[in-house]
């Protein structure tokens, strides 16, 4: 089955049309034309996204074909078609209580450029969030050890854990924070501080830098909540 097939056949199970899927991509008709007649072979970047979200299929399976067509929801299994009916209704919004998407760093970054055109489509797990949270709240696995405090007693976010962002929230002096780092293409997790008319982003563990906030940083949500494995 190729891209234009898997894209029909989505919108035919939806009983969408091509013009709301131009609508929910931010797509002129005719660039979803090529999408739907063959002429567009791949999607990429933040168009598959939109385009996943609104099919309600996960990004890799929307562009190859392969992998779980539908994004896992927690506690449920995707190959069982009573739980595919479920993974439907819950990407169409009807059962959207205090579950968020587990989504990527590169995805988070994309999301952070878009933040009011949509919610992130590509994820491969939904969670249950342990606070109330924000309808735009996602979740991220925390990479690397940067906030990993080396002194004992310190709050800590180890490499694996994950952390719960809402984008609505207002960033004060304090809050741990998801960053995007426009000249380096990058998406940080650290700590807001304001100090001397100066505002930073700064790692728990000591051995890293602290990042003065200028025009390349954009705040992209506060941490509200952590899990963590025993």
């Amino acid at each position: 089955m190729s891209l234009k097939d898997r894209i029909i056949k989505r919108l035919e199970e939806k009983s969408a049309k091509r013009t709301d899927l131009a609508a929910a991509t931010n797509s002129p008709r005719a660039t979803v034309t090529d999408w739907t007649s063959g002429k567009t072979k791949a999607l990429s970047g933040e168009k598959l996204l939109l385009a996943s979200k609104f099919l309600g299929v996960t990004p890799t399976w929307l562009s190859t074909g392969k992998g779980d067509k539908y994004p896992h929801i927690y506690g449920l299994k995707n190959e069982n078609k009573q739980h595919s009916n479920i993974k439907e209704d819950f990407i169409n919004n009807k059962h959207k209580e205090n579950l968020v998407p587990l989504i990527s760093w590169v995805s988070a970054g994309i999301w952070c450029d878009a933040i009011d055109n949509y919610s992130p489509g590509d994820a491969e797990e939904w969670l249950p969030c342990p606070t109330k949270c924000g309808k735009n709240t996602y979740a991220l696995k925390v990479s690397g050890d940067s906030m990993t405090a080396n002194m004992a007693g310190s709050k800590t976010y180890p490499n694996g854990c994950i952390v719960y962002v809402d984008p609505e929230l207002q960033v004060t002096n304090g809050k741990r924070v998801i960053a995007k780092l426009i000249d380096k293409n990058e998406v940080t997790f650290k700590t807001y501080k304001e100090d001397a008319g100066k505002k930073w982003l700064m790692p728990i563990n000591t051995q890293y830098e602290n990042i003065l906030i200028d025009e390349n940083v954009i705040i992209c949500g506060v941490i509200i909540a952590k899990y963590e494995q025993e």
